[in-house]
């Protein structure tokens, strides 16, 4: 499945740009690169969290779970580590 590219326009200061720059360029990778990996990551931690207060949720209320449901979330998780 293919996605169109979309612009985003971010404003920052003048010394994360330069900074930013520099972290790129030590990398091999193009700011934009760079950024986009960036982004792409913040999404992944902020999924990944989500997920662990699912789970938090549900240990919360052990009495009431379903433990199937529960082994299957955890090879889910696994799996997308």
């Amino acid at each position: 499945m293919t996605t169109a590219t979309k612009s985003l326009t971010v404003r920052v200061s003048g010394e994360l740009h330069q900074e930013t720059v520099r972290i790129a360029t030590s990398r091999g990778e193009s700011l934009n690169s760079f950024v986009e990996h960036a982004i792409a990551r913040a999404v992944r931690e902020q999924a990944d969290q989500e997920f662990y207060d699912a789970f938090t949720l549900l240990a919360e209320d052990a009495a009431e779970s379903d433990v199937e449901f529960a082994i299957d979330a955890q090879t889910e998780a696994m799996n997308r580590a």
